[in-house]
């Protein structure tokens, strides 16, 4: 479970899965709320049709933070691992790792500001473990 900062009035948002379907509905309030953490495609979708993902993580979950849809698990370790080495991509890397490694480094940078493992999507805790020892287990 991970508190949100919801901006907007109180409606009805629906847990969907990567395919839209519904899988459970509840009531957002303006302010905090307590929400199930999403993976795997899972986001909630309000009244206003905002896509929300909850990300695991540290604090209070700013609704901005909630808006992209972040998922490290196919990122390729020695892409990012070359990328931050020499700041240069790999000739051979794809335009899908180059968007992912800026997400990570985007994740990575607002962790750092915030002080704290703020938000860690699917895949950042294993790929932040295998930079600090050095391999991917």
């Amino acid at each position: 479970m991970r508190t949100i900062n919801y901006p907007f009035n109180a409606n009805k948002a629906f847990l969907k899965n990567s395919f839209s379907q519904i899988l459970g509905e509840l009531e957002l309030k303006r302010g905090e709320n307590e929400l199930k953490t999403t993976s795997d495609g899972e986001y909630y979708e309000d009244s206003f049709l905002n896509k929300i993902f909850v990300y695991e993580g540290e604090g209070i979950l700013d609704f901005s933070d909630c808006l992209k849809d972040l998922d490290f698990n196919n990122l390729e370790f020695s892409f990012l691992e070359e990328f931050l080495s020499t700041q240069e991509h790999n000739i051979n890397i794809s335009n899908f790792q180059k968007r992912k490694i800026e997400e990570f480094i985007k994740v990575y940078d607002t962790n750092i500001k915030k002080g704290c493992v703020y938000l860690a999507p699917s895949g950042f805790k294993e790929l932040d473990r295998a930079l600090v020892y050095g391999f991917m287990q």
